[in-house]
């Protein structure tokens, strides 16, 4: 419609001074400042001319036409007018100049408003999305089941058609799945089009705008839970699975293959199942950061540099148990251990596998007509004791039949060969196996005087089931450890991925490299001692109560230190601090040593990150010797001794016996090599473990006693006297190095 304005308001008429009416009064419309005639109409379209002259009946009132009674209104166009008002005769009543003409609405943009946002909700399985209620937000309620919904086709709806689609209803399988309509597709961005898609979590949002041929998503939002938690990956595959939930998101870990080849996807892409058969494509950019957790192998993976890398998941340590392997020389009670021979070794019987199928077991050992056989390769302590009935003296050995070598030997004990008197024979020692394959193994004895059927062992019958002569413990040495050193202290906290920003200077003066910089004392690697570093990094930020902790620590190596070149992380070098770094006000000097990478270049810009080692921990041990007389006293030169696996330091003796009494207990210490000790390797000088009158002692000050002990060396404990006492227990306590 044309722009018009009213000149002469209804019922306006014109009057003289005396509010009479003018009858055939005339009014004259010119251009504004102009004696130039201007038409006006008698209708706002302005397509009625009055002409540039309208005549006014009897009354005074304008009408059509001079002389005629149609009544009018008169409008004028965007031009500003002079109006002149006279008589019939053309004698001037009134003259108004540079009246406005109507608004000049021509340039004006025409649009239509829409619903500022109006809001319809849907409950069935299967509906579309309307093409002329723009701006609606579609509540989709699928707790009664999945729904599927169709778009509008966008040539139909126009380009700027708005609408949105929401997740309603508590999460759970039912997904609403959207499609376009005639292959139309909807575009997210830079990833690739598809013509479908799905929501699946309370809340999921997405508005989609039509482009006049296709859809592009406006914007959305994730789950009402979605606080910039990572991506939830179902699986890591290469090829689309057979039938994939709605909304699922795979990794391809690799070259795609069949669909997802065809569909142009690449390795690291992360790809969304719409429920139909399509596919979304969303493809990390080089260090976007990505972080994603991968349901089926619950890890964490993030996108670092061009790849995804897999966070390290800590677990619990699996259940272990100490493996050992017990045997027995064992009959039916009542009855007796049988006879001995003399003379040569001979075959000790090995009657039952205590634990043999256990959980603890060694693995692969069995027992096989009093030979163990195919003990695994490693280190093991055999430890045991049976007892013989009046041997005179009796020793036990550990016979490696697959190398044809004693294994171990354990110590001499006598008995008066009259009737009744008992021996109990210990040994206890360290030994390995070498063989891939396993080694086999017997226990073996020596009497110095044949007994009839109870030379192994007397028929007691106190034992409720079974008599049990003999007992021998096969220990793995594999799982012993002692107990936790304490926790060393945190580590300085990085910043931002690295704790400065520092400038690599060439130069190999001890000096101070400059503000910013570092540098070394050597350009060869593997020479290098030491790190000069500016106290401000290349952001001018003070690092120097940082610099400061990295020799805290107590262990040997204080810190290790990598530089990262900024925007190529692959360009790195490591270094441990390994030793006290000098403050010279300004600069540090730290100790130094390479670990790997390659050295920068000149003006390289490299953020360092430092990672403190934690203190030393402090493990202590027990060497324990058991000197048992059996039903006897003690007797002096009774011997115990063990292979130290470990190089330790002597701490503390304690003594510990079955009542009380008195006994000596020298020490005697020499090299695997040199084994046995004697009493010229004494290490307790004048102050040797003693009972006096007593049950218990202990001597932590250990005077003129020699404390060290190195790897393998063989210690010897010997009764040099004793009174009253049947059983002795001789403690070392050690700090392992």
């Amino acid at each position: 419609m044309a722009d018009s304005v009213n000149v002469f308001p209804p019922s306006l008429r014109v009057t003289d001074a005396d509010g009479n009416p003018v009858a055939g009064a005339k009014l004259k419309f010119f251009e504004a400042g102009t004696s130039t005639p201007l038409t006006v109409y008698s209708d706002d379209a302005l397509t009625t001319s009055l002409g540039t002259v309208v005549y006014c009946d009897s009354a005074g009132y304008p009408v059509t036409a001079e002389g005629g009674s149609t009544k009018t209104l008169i409008y004028a166009g965007t031009t500003d007018y002079k109006l002149t008002i006279t008589d019939a005769d053309d004698v001037t009543i009134a003259e108004h100049d540079d009246n406005p003409g109507a608004l000049d609405t021509s340039g004006f943009a025409v649009t239509s408003a829409a619903p500022s946002m109006p809001v319809v909700t849907r409950a069935t399985s299967s509906w579309s999305v309307a093409s002329d209620a723009p701006g609606t937000l579609y509540r989709c309620n699928v707790a009664g089941s999945s729904q599927t919904v169709s778009f509008p086709s966008a040539v139909t709806a126009g380009d700027g058609y708005l609408f949105g689609l929401q997740y309603d209803g508590v999460a759970s399988a039912n997904v609403v799945i959207y499609q376009t309509v005639s292959g139309q597709t909807i575009t997210d961005g830079a990833d690739s089009a598809a013509s479908s898609g799905a929501l699946v979590e309370h809340g999921q949002t997405k508005w989609f705008v039509s482009d006049g041929a296709g859809w592009r998503v406006a914007f959305a939002k994730r789950g009402l839970l979605d606080r910039g938690q990572a991506i939830l990956v179902t699986d890591r595959l290469t090829a689309a699975p057979a039938s994939p939930t709605a909304g699922a998101i795979y990794l391809i870990n690799g070259t795609p293959t069949g669909t997802w080849s065809s569909l142009s996807f690449a390795e690291h892409d992360l790809v969304e199942a719409d429920g139909l058969g399509g596919w979304t494509r969303h493809r990390p950019t080089t260090d976007c950061g990505w972080i994603a957790y991968v349901q089926d192998e619950n890890l964490f993976t993030a996108f670092t540099g061009t790849a995804w890398a897999d966070w390290s998941n800590i677990e619990a340590p699996a259940q272990t148990y100490q493996k050992v392997a017990v045997f027995h020389h064992q009959r039916a009670d009542g009855t007796g251990g049988g006879s001995t021979l003399t003379g040569s070794r001979q075959t000790y019987p090995l009657t039952t596998f205590v634990n043999s199928g256990g959980s603890n077991v060694i693995p692969g050992v069995s027992l096989a007509t009093n030979t163990i056989t195919a003990l695994p390769v490693g280190t093991y302590r055999i430890t045991g004791k049976a007892v013989f009935r009046n041997p005179d003296e009796a020793q036990l050995y550990f016979y490696n039949v697959t190398d044809a070598a004693t294994a171990v030997t354990g110590a001499v004990v006598y008995a008066a060969t009259s009737v009744g008197n008992d021996a109990v024979a210990f040994i206890d020692g360290i030994f390995s196996v070498d063989t891939e394959a396993g080694e086999n193994f017997r226990v073996e004895y020596r009497v110095g005087q044949a007994t009839g059927a109870v030379g192994l062992g007397g028929a007691s019958g106190y034992s409720d089931g079974v008599e049990v002569y003999g007992v021998f413990v096969i220990t793995s040495l594999a799982e012993i450890q002692g107990p936790q050193g304490d926790t060393g202290p945190q580590g300085a906290a990085g910043d931002d991925a690295g704790n400065a920003r520092l400038t690599f200077n060439t130069s190999t003066t001890a000096a101070d490299p400059g503000a910013g910089k570092f540098a070394f004392d050597s350009a060869t690697l593997g020479s290098i001692t030491a790190m000069y570093i500016s106290a401000t990094d290349a952001d001018s930020a003070d690092i120097d109560d940082f610099l400061a902790t990295l020799d805290d620590s107590t262990s040997s190596i204080k810190s290790t230190i990598t530089f990262r070149e900024n925007g190529t992380p692959g360009n790195f070098l490591t270094v441990k601090v390994d030793g006290t770094a000098t403050d010279n006000t300004g600069w540090w000097t730290v100790p130094v040593a390479y670990v790997s990478g390659a050295l920068p270049s000149n003006a390289d810009s490299m953020k360092m990150l430092a990672s403190q080692t934690g203190d030393a921990g402090v493990t202590t041990a027990g060497i324990v010797f058991d000197l048992d007389g059996g039903a006897s006293n003690i007797e002096s030169g009774l011997q115990a001794w063990v292979q130290v696996p470990f190089a330790c330091t002597i701490q503390e003796a304690s003594l510990l016996a079955d009542t009380t009494g008195s006994i000596v207990i020298d020490v005697w210490k020499d090299t695997y090599a040199n084994y046995p000790p004697t009493n010229a390797e004494s290490i307790t000088a004048s102050a040797p473990p003693t009972l006096s009158s007593a049950q218990k002692s202990s001597d932590a000050t250990l005077t003129g006693w020699t404390t060290s002990v190195a790897a393998g060396d063989v210690l010897m404990a010997n009764v040099d006297s004793v009174s009253g006492l049947n059983h002795a227990v001789l403690t070392l306590k050690v700090e392992r190095s």
